[in-house]
């Protein structure tokens, strides 16, 4: 005898069954693109990389200070310049937390061209993010300013709109720095002394990076009286 088959099992699936499909779909792809959104945004590429244990060292700064009395220019790499960021990091106190968030370190990761690659590890509300900043920067002369055009900003992997990053930073940038724009800003670092009837001081002439490293002069004024 032939088995009978009953009609409902040829039924198409309702409206109502397609529509819960689809929502399940969507919420599917939702939570992948959250996990992988979460993924990017606390994987570190530079953790562990030393970046966060230089030691300080002001040699920067006296190789400056001599090539300013030789008027000579002066060339940095990455390598010779983040010895004196941890130093200056440590001197000014830029690991105090501001408004919920502690600087953890400041290194420059790599560099090409006219611009570098500043890693900027932080804490905020006791979760840890690894900040990248492409930053060009250069000299104010009129103004007597560095600035520091940001060129891209990356949270762990994830890349993040830099006038976004810029404005949720502004108000916890270090003692001294200001923005603008995409442009960070900070006063020109001058040196001086006075002997007897003579006084001198020492101010940079050129701040800018070239073919990837970090080139800086001096001009020197003396004064009589």
């Amino acid at each position: 005898m032939q088995a009978i088959v009953p009609v409902d099992s040829f039924r198409t699936p309702t409206k109502k069954g397609r529509g819960i499909t689809v929502a399940l779909s969507v919420l599917a792809v939702l939570l992948g693109a959250l996990f992988v959104a979460s993924w990017l945004l606390f994987s570190d590429p530079y953790a562990g990389r030393g970046l966060e244990d230089v030691s300080p060292s002001d040699r920067l700064a006296e190789t400056f200070l001599k090539s300013a009395v030789a008027q000579q220019e002066c060339s940095f790499t990455p390598e010779e310049v983040n010895p004196f960021l941890a130093y200056a990091f440590r001197k000014t106190g830029a690991g105090e937390e501001k408004r919920g968030v502690k600087l953890l370190a400041v290194a420059v990761a790599g560099s090409s061209g006219d611009s570098a690659d500043v890693y900027v590890p932080l804490e905020y509300r006791g979760k840890r993010f690894g900040v990248l900043m492409n930053v060009t920067p250069s000299l104010d002369e009129a103004d007597g300013r560095l600035l520091f055009r940001v060129n891209g900003v990356h949270v762990g992997r994830l890349p993040v709109p830099v006038g976004k990053a810029l404005s949720l930073a502004e108000s916890r940038l270090p003692e001294g720095f200001s923005l603008s724009g995409n442009t960070i800003y900070c006063a020109e670092p001058t040196a001086s002394a006075s002997v007897s009837f003579l006084s001198a001081s020492v101010k940079l002439g050129k701040f800018r990076i070239e073919n990837g490293a970090l080139k800086l002069s001096a001009v020197t004024e003396i004064s009589i009286g």
